[in-house]
């Protein structure tokens, strides 16, 4: 009884695996290529990696997100450190060396979140280019209606056409 059991487990496994294989090539045969949404990527962005993430770029992601967050503990030690509420309740600053070392990680991590926000963005539209989807701008001229000294009449106007 249990040969039998362990027997049906086994070909369960085997034909499952046989199964999985087939539906990943002919799904491999069907793939179009993800269109990545550069202002999504952007709004992901606001938690740093996340965006290169959504961009499959993970090793980018893992290095900006632990980066970015280990500047800011950085910052936030320093400036913990150079700031402090005298008797009266007033926040003094201390004039020492951890104000210039709490100005240089806020800056540190302002950069970092900036690049890899703006990365996020910028990696989406190559991706894009890449996979075929073009977005392309051009000027156009249009007569558009328009009212001026309580009558009608088409004013010419020139804009951006956006095609995808």
């Amino acid at each position: 009884m249990k040969k039998a059991f362990l027997l049906a487990i086994i070909c369960c496994f085997v034909f499952e695996a046989k199964a999985q294989t087939a539906d990943a090539s002919s799904s491999q045969l069907l793939r179009v290529p993800e269109y990545k949404n550069p202002a999504f990527a952007y709004i992901l962005s606001i938690i740093p990696g996340v965006g290169q993430f959504y961009n499959d770029e993970i090793g980018k992601g893992f290095a900006l997100g632990i980066s970015t967050g280990f500047s800011a503990t950085l910052f936030y030690i320093e400036y913990n450190k150079c700031v402090y509420i005298d008797r009266n309740g007033n926040t003094q600053l201390r004039n020492d060396d951890h104000k210039s070392k709490a100005l240089t990680f806020g800056i540190i991590t302002l950069g970092l979140y900036l690049y890899q926000s703006i990365d996020a963005v910028i990696t989406a539209h190559k991706k894009n280019k890449a996979n075929g989807y073009v977005v392309s701008l051009y000027p156009s001229m249009q007569n558009n209606l328009c009212s001026t000294d309580n009558s009608l009449g088409f004013t010419p106007s020139i804009g951006l056409n956006l095609t995808f």
